[in-house]
């Protein structure tokens, strides 16, 4: 069950200020945010790890990689009360580091990731900025998550 590998990716690491905005000027304090990225040798080490870590025992282990969100955080008369900037975690195992598997798992991080963390998302959603900043958090998560791979010689 012992990963090959484990990083940080940070939402916001890759984003432009100048493509998103009034958005980025608004969120950038969760700036720090980050998923685990946390790479298997197999599936089953990868569902061995979930099972222990996410304590659910709702894993249906039929998923070539997983994203778990998870929050320590709440709003508070209004106020985002931040306990840990970690998110969550995103496991993958060494078959399935795929394009498109990767992006599929980024996808619901950064979906995760507005509907818990950043306030209003619903209503900011119907804005054209949104669609820059998700475009540009979605590549900054998959390009880290590349860069770490080739780096620690995963890939």
């Amino acid at each position: 069950m012992k990963p090959i590998t484990y990083f940080r990716v940070k939402p916001w690491k890759y984003v432009s200020k100048i493509a998103c905005g009034n958005l980025c000027n608004k969120y950038m304090q969760h700036k720090d945010d980050y998923y685990k990225v946390v790479i298997f040798n197999s599936y089953e080490d990868m569902y061995k790890y979930a099972d222990k870590h996410f304590q659910e025992g709702i894993m249906k282990h039929n998923y070539s990689a997983a994203c778990k969100y998870l929050s320590y955080c709440h709003y508070e008369d209004d106020e985002l009360v931040d306990i840990d900037k970690c998110c969550g975690w995103i496991l993958f195992y060494k078959e399935q580091l795929g394009i498109s598997t990767v992006i599929h798992e980024s996808t619901h991080a950064i979906n995760r990731y507005f509907q818990f963390r950043i306030k209003n998302c619903y209503e900011i959603f119907k804005k054209k900025e949104y669609d820059e900043l998700y475009a540009y958090m979605m590549g900054s998560i998959t390009k880290q998550i590349y860069n770490k791979l080739y780096d620690k010689k995963v890939i």
